[in-house]
């Protein structure tokens, strides 16, 4: 049978890292700083928590802030692309109706 053996409190550098990585994602989840951020947080949280090292509640919080960092940034790469290409789209449609308007000037 096994058993769960108890977090090693004394070594709290994992998770605490993995907090500290989770929160600044969150903080700056708009940019490649905060991806990288949030996936050492998950790492780390994960890491902490797999070693049994650390305080647990420090580790998986930053697991699930890393985490919903990694969920923010893609959802607004996403959204920036979708409203980039159609304010391109609409631009090219008034162009060419714009062409179209004066050729048929001439």
């Amino acid at each position: 049978m096994s058993e769960k053996l108890p977090f090693d409190t004394t070594k709290k550098g994992l998770s605490i890292g993995a907090l500290v990585c989770g929160i600044l994602s969150v903080l700056c989840f708009w940019n490649p700083i905060g991806l990288l951020l949030g996936m050492l947080g998950a790492v780390l949280g994960g890491s902490s928590l797999y070693k049994r090292v650390g305080r647990k509640g420090a580790a998986v919080a930053g697991i699930v802030l890393g985490i919903l960092s990694l969920v923010l940034f893609f959802a607004g790469s996403i959204a920036v692309h979708i409203i980039v290409v159609t304010a391109i789209e609409n631009i090219f449609t008034f162009l060419f109706a714009l062409i179209g308007l004066l050729a048929g000037l001439f």
